[in-house]
């Protein structure tokens, strides 16, 4: 007998393995997955349409911090908001109404120590020009201006900042920021370790409305370092930062990948400002900073990982003998430097070398270019990087801009860069590698109030005269007293020996009349008149006409509010 001969037929048992069958199965079984995650697909779609629960509402994936305290506070009889006072050491002491008028205005303006008016104090900063200027064009409303700027705070610590003053009824939000972002030490480490899988997960927490809409519902409005698998790097609440230790300087070394994760760290907090500000429908103005290009030279200059000690000896060779040409022959020396950036062109400060002699015969164009370069390729970047966070700043606003008009950009770079001799801005735009002059912090007070009646936020029944705006100037010098500006060169003076820049302390000396009187202008702005005269002396010592440039510079002073000043420059030109 055959021993299959009792098996029963497959038909019968239902465990046929005929392929139609096995397709329907398949089918059946897709069209099961589908409806079921058909609500979640309709709901996620809903919201987007409708433009709700945006991921960058909650979360900073890069970064959290261990604490968060508020930056005001009610005070005792609970009519005004002031700054806490234990915030009062990096923040203005600032305080504005409780309960905001029918016809106020408010304004707070974000940023690092730009925005707080370093090394002066706020009260020459651009928010406390808005605030002169806004009241002396609108007597009928109630202006507050309110200076939000941190000391050394990066954009990713304005994002808490920037919750906070949302519940305080702002009519507009300022924010001027990128010079801080390579301040701190942030490793990314949690986002470069993560497996494939992990990083697939967390791409869809950080993406998904519903997600992000369930997290709102039960409370998560501030950042949960429980929302990842691994999650983002927990800073502490008051910043820490590296040039503060005693390794810090030294921790700087050649690193593209940590700042290709700073760039985009930087764009992500930028965009979640924005998102935040669109979702209160309170417009906001991003201002693109810029820094001083010709008086300050690179902090630290270094060759990639990869270059080998041969190359080096060449280049270092080759480096040498032109600093050394330099002395009486420009040309030269400048022949021998692009032999050296044959070799290897990304050293800053080779390429400010090269800027300034580029810039002593006049070649102004090139010299603003390498110039440019010496700042993009420091290693220690503690100004804002041309190519990759000024690009960010000019490009967010155009991907998300609507028929509102809530978002707007002032290129302050460009604004104070005209103004500068050949646009490429010194000390007498900058007091020091970043910090604005009063006479710039002015310029962009005056720029952002006509973008803000350009964007209708508060329309202008009619501008301020150049003299009415030199009076509210001038009265306003006239209360901060006869020592604002010589304290102002004492934070100077703190913040170069905290930056080390003694070290370089030659690569700006003046080599030009021109020159001489920027560095006079400084002095002058930090109220040591008997050194900027000095220096004046000596710019009229190689120059003739730099008499004449004096007086225009005179004309300035008195136009800033300055007219004691401006006086006393032209008594001296005229002695």
């Amino acid at each position: 007998m055959n021993k299959n001969s009792n098996s029963i037929p497959a038909e019968l048992t239902g465990n046929s393995t005929r392929p139609g069958t096995r397709k329907r199965r398949t089918i059946f079984r897709l069209l099961a997955v589908l409806l079921g995650f058909a609500p979640f697909v309709l709901l996620e779609t809903g919201l987007r349409l409708a433009d709700v629960a945006r991921p960058t509402q909650i979360d900073d994936p890069f970064v959290g911090f261990s604490d968060i305290h508020p930056l005001f506070a009610l005070d005792a009889d609970e009519q005004r908001y002031r700054t806490v006072i234990s915030r009062q050491l990096s923040f203005a002491e600032e305080n504005f109404s409780a309960k905001k008028l029918p016809n106020g205005f408010r304004v707070f303006c974000l940023g690092g120590s730009t925005v707080h008016g370093r090394p002066y104090q706020h009260h020459t900063s651009f928010s406390a020009w808005m605030q002169l200027e806004l009241a002396a064009i609108h007597p009928d409303r109630r202006i507050e201006v309110v200076n939000c700027g941190g000391i050394s705070y990066a954009s990713y610590r304005l994002l808490p900042i920037l919750r906070e003053v949302l519940d305080y009824q702002p009519d507009l939000i300022v924010v001027a920021t990128g010079h801080n972002e390579f301040l701190e030490d942030r490793t990314y480490q949690a986002i470069k370790t993560r497996s494939a899988l992990t990083r697939f997960f967390s791409d869809i927490v950080y993406s998904s409305r519903t997600l992000t809409l369930l997290r709102q519902l039960g409370g998560s409005h501030a950042r949960s370092n429980a929302t990842l698998p691994e999650g983002p790097e927990v800073l502490p609440e008051e910043v820490e930062t590296r040039l503060d230790t005693k390794s810090g300087y030294a921790s700087y070394h050649y690193d593209a990948q940590w700042r290709t994760d700073v760039v985009r760290h930087f764009e992500s907090s930028i965009r979640s400002m924005i998102h935040r500000c669109r979702d209160r429908d309170v417009p906001v103005v991003l201002v693109q900073l810029g820094s001083n290009l010709r008086d300050c030279p690179p902090f630290k200059s270094e060759h990639p990982p990869d270059f080998s000690d041969e190359d080096k000896r060449r280049w270092q060779s080759i480096f040498e003998k032109a600093k050394a040409a330099e002395i009486d022959d420009l040309e030269g020396a400048l022949k021998l430097y692009h032999d050296a950036e044959a070799i290897q062109p990304k050293h800053s400060l080779l390429a400010y070398r090269i800027a300034r002699c580029c810039d002593l015969l006049d070649r102004h164009e090139q010299a603003r270019d390498f110039y440019i370069k010496a700042r993009q390729w420091d290693v220690c970047p503690l100004r804002v990087l041309d190519e990759s966070l000024q690009s960010i700043l000019k490009a967010v606003p155009d991907d998300i801009l609507d028929s509102q008009k809530l978002v707007s950009v002032v290129d302050a770079q460009e604004l104070i860069g005209r103004d500068s001799d050949v646009r490429i801005p010194g000390f007498e735009s900058y007091i020091d590698h970043v910090h604005p002059t009063i006479a710039s912090h002015q310029k962009i007070s005056r720029t952002l109030i006509a973008r803000i009646q350009a964007m209708q936020v508060l329309p202008a029944p009619k501008p301020l005269a150049a003299q009415d705006r030199q009076r509210i100037y001038q009265s306003h010098f006239d209360e901060l007293g006869p020592t604002y500006l010589s304290n102002g060169g004492r934070r100077v003076h703190w913040l170069e020996k905290w930056a080390r820049r003694q070290r370089l302390i030659n690569e700006s000396n003046p080599r030009d009349s021109l020159g001489f009187e920027r560095l006079g202008h400084r002095f002058l702005d930090l109220g040591d008149h008997e050194s900027a005269l000095k220096q004046y002396a000596t710019a009229m010592g190689l120059d003739t006409e730099s008499s004449q440039r004096l007086m225009v510079h005179a004309d300035k002073l008195w136009a800033q509010g300055r007219a004691g000043t401006a006086s006393q420059l032209r008594d001296w030109l005229q002695r």
